[in-house]
């Protein structure tokens, strides 16, 4: 029996996309299922679980093509995370592995593979603004130094998180890193630690607005509510509790007035921001027929999603 697949059972009536891939991949639960916008405006997927393929397509007249795919080196299998460090130089996490590709001209070329042995996945890239990579699996945070000469990888430091599983990582305006576990820690510089706040209930998505502003949504077990609490950045104090109708994952910040978020039952929710930064709920639709892997930003009115149902699909938003 294969994994199993959460049905949308919500009675929202699906809106109208722009633009629809079927069967990108097969239709089973895939935590590690993503999708990002290229420099050079094509769109890359890749699926953990199945044939480390990565395919990458081209829309054109409101429609993708597919336009090249690969499979991953790796004896194991594909890809958790992905990061475009400069255009078609791609890097990959992978278990206990970061892999360096260079797709350009549709030739995938495997640069470098540094095995880390650490435990479980890279979940997580970025660029900081110091010019280094930052990557994390849930024991560690490591930070990597590209050469844009050589095309090369070169590991600078890392962060032991002995006692708590990192989720996610940030970089705040003035170059601190913070990381969110069971509470949210914030490192300095030098990577020492500079405060910690804890936080009370278990969250499922959390993303950093501007700079300014921790999104985390979350369900109260006693009331079997869900919501989004706002918290200032810098003085680490409440801001907002707004009250949502479904279980947000994930948020996506599309233009100045609206952030994007999914859920775990195929909707779209759109929260709107007014000129206090106060958030409210603008509207919620039904996107795809089972959970949602990913999304992301297409350009200030555009969002991609990717499901379980083995769809991608491109949005509009007025």
């Amino acid at each position: 029996m294969g994994p199993s697949i959460d049905m949308n059972t919500t009675a929202e009536k699906e809106k109208e996309f722009l633009a629809c891939i079927e069967n990108v991949y097969p239709r089973i639960r895939s935590y590690y299922r993503g999708i990002q916008l290229l420099k050079d405006e094509r769109i890359i997927c890749y699926d953990y679980y199945r044939e480390n393929k990565i395919k990458i397509y081209k829309y054109i007249d409101k429609k993708f093509i597919l336009d090249f795919e690969f499979k991953i080196e790796n004896e194991e299998q594909g890809a958790t995370s992905l990061y475009e460090i400069e255009e078609n130089i791609i890097i990959f996490g992978g278990y206990k592995k970061i892999f360096l590709y260079d797709i350009r001209n549709n030739i995938a070329k495997q640069l470098q593979t540094i095995e880390i042995d650490f435990l479980n996945f890279f979940s997580q890239i970025i660029e900081l603004s110091n010019g280094l990579i930052a990557t994390h699996n849930t024991n560690d945070i490591i930070f990597f130094k590209y050469d844009r000469e050589n095309k090369k990888l070169e590991k600078k430091d890392e962060i032991k998180c002995d006692g708590y599983s990192v989720t996610k990582i940030f970089e705040t305006k003035n170059g601190n890193i913070i990381s969110f576990s069971k509470e949210i820690i914030f490192y300095g510089k030098d990577k020492s630690i500079q405060s910690k706040m804890k936080l009370n209930q278990k969250y499922h998505a959390v993303n950093v607005l501007d700079g300014k502003y921790i999104l985390i949504s979350y369900i109260n077990d006693n009331q079997d509510k869900y919501f989004v609490d706002v918290y200032d950045i810098n003085k680490l104090l409440l801001k907002q509790t707004l009250e949502v109708k479904y279980d947000l994952r994930q948020f996506i910040r599309l233009n100045d007035n609206l952030i994007v978020a999914s859920d775990n039952n195929g909707n779209i929710i759109e929260l709107n921001i007014d000129n206090n930064d106060e958030l409210s709920v603008k509207d919620i639709f039904r996107a795809h027929e089972c959970p949602i892997s990913q999304i992301c930003k297409f350009d200030d009115n555009k969002l991609l999603s990717i499901s379980h149902d083995g769809t991608v699909k491109l949005w509009e938003f007025n």
